[in-house]
């Protein structure tokens, strides 16, 4: 690693995110770990064989990334400026705890304990790579009292992204329908509300988002009064679906612009300020929080849009539907078939009919189940 880099170490609120004043520990220069990172991703899967088929059925569990080990050597005589007659003078500030500079190992391997002992979530960035994860082992080799060999070992919990909120299945009934839909809204605007933020966010990114925004908010309402006089979005008259449908659209493509708009600042860019210079690295950190969760409430709306959206088209579709099924729990297409057909027979039919690549179902996924033949016109 360059001796100009600089990997940093975190400690992360209960819930995940930055908060200014927390633990963290940077590593500049010599006291970076010895040269070469390596990092290795993996997909989680499941694979079913059935009987009688020659194809097998794969379920996307979702990537996973493996740990990963530092290792290096801290030494006094690099961390301190010294005299020819080895009197301490200055730390050289290549480590730096809660933005200090250190001047011993001591104090240093002290600092990295007290992160593994508190047991919290710890964010490592060193340019543009983010991981997130718990420090599971911290190895000390002390050669003598100023030199300590070391290794460090993190189990990975995500690559730095925000946890969207989970988002639930078809709603029951319209009073549910509104209030996940107001939830999911309310939530966007607390992400996009800077009041509690220590800056303010620049106006070409407030003008982007606060657009999108009011538009997501009258189409809601638009969206929530479409399907109020109905119990089951299936059954919704078409002339109401389809204005549902459009606003569900609306809401979609709006949530997807403040997407693309967080993406498009980097997180100095969207801090208002007279003075960038003044910025430094914890800045960018509040930012990079703030333009995260802003994101990852948007992508929530986008996708209870998205699956509302797909209940609605198939109320226009009523004369070769049979029915919408929403799994409840992890299952296949051949038990979709079996209940509606009364044979698993058909699996293929609504994998063809629904443009599936797999026939496994997760929570949530929802199956448009069409009349017998009616994918194929044999109704």
């Amino acid at each position: 690693m360059a001796d100009e880099a600089i990997i940093l170490f975190t400690q992360l609120a209960d819930d995940g995110t930055y908060v200014r004043g927390k633990p963290s520990i940077a590593l500049f220069g010599r006291a970076m770990p010895y040269q070469g990172l390596e990092l290795e991703g993996s997909m989680r899967m499941e694979t079913t064989w059935y009987p009688g088929n020659a194809v097998a059925t794969v379920q996307m569990l979702g990537a996973q990334e493996k740990p990963t080990t530092f290792k290096g050597m801290w030494k006094d005589k690099f961390l301190a400026s010294v005299t020819d007659e080895g009197t301490q003078v200055e730390p050289t500030a290549i480590v730096r705890v809660n933005g200090s500079p250190v001047a011993s190992v001591m104090d240093l391997v002290n600092a990295f304990e007290l992160m593994r002992l508190a047991g919290k979530l710890i964010r490592f960035q060193w340019g543009d790579i983010i991981r997130v994860g718990v420090l599971a082992r911290f190895k000390q080799n002390w050669i003598r009292f100023e030199d300590c060999e070391w290794e460090l070992e993190f189990q990975w919990t995500s690559r730095g992204e925000v946890q969207s909120p989970v988002t639930l299945p078809v709603a029951p009934d319209s009073s549910s329908f509104a209030s996940d839909m107001a939830k999911l809204v309310t939530s966007l605007q607390d992400a996009i509300d800077t009041a509690s933020q220590p800056f303010q966010v620049v106006e070409k990114f407030s003008s982007q988002v606060d657009s999108a925004f009011n538009v997501i908010d009258d189409a809601s309402l638009e969206m929530a009064n479409s399907v109020s006089n109905t119990t089951q979005l299936i059954s919704t008259p078409a002339d109401s679906a389809a204005r549902g449908l459009a606003a569900a659209e609306s809401i979609k493509d709006s949530a997807g612009s403040i997407v693309t708009a967080v993406e498009q600042f980097p997180p100095l860019e969207l801090i208002k300020t007279t003075s960038p210079e003044s910025l430094d690295l914890a800045d960018a950190l509040l930012a990079d929080t703030y333009g995260r969760r802003v994101k990852a409430a948007a992508r929530a709306l986008q996708a209870f849009a998205a699956q509302q959206g797909d209940t609605l088209r198939a109320a226009l579709d009523q004369d070769t539907l049979l029915a919408a099924f929403v799994a409840r729990a992890p299952m296949d297409l051949r038990d979709v078939s079996q209940r509606y057909y009364n044979t698993p027979d058909e699996w293929r039919t609504l994998l063809a009919y629904n443009e599936m690549d797999s026939s496994e179902l997760g929570v949530g996924d929802l199956v448009l189940v069409p009349k017998i033949g009616a994918a194929d016109g044999r109704v």
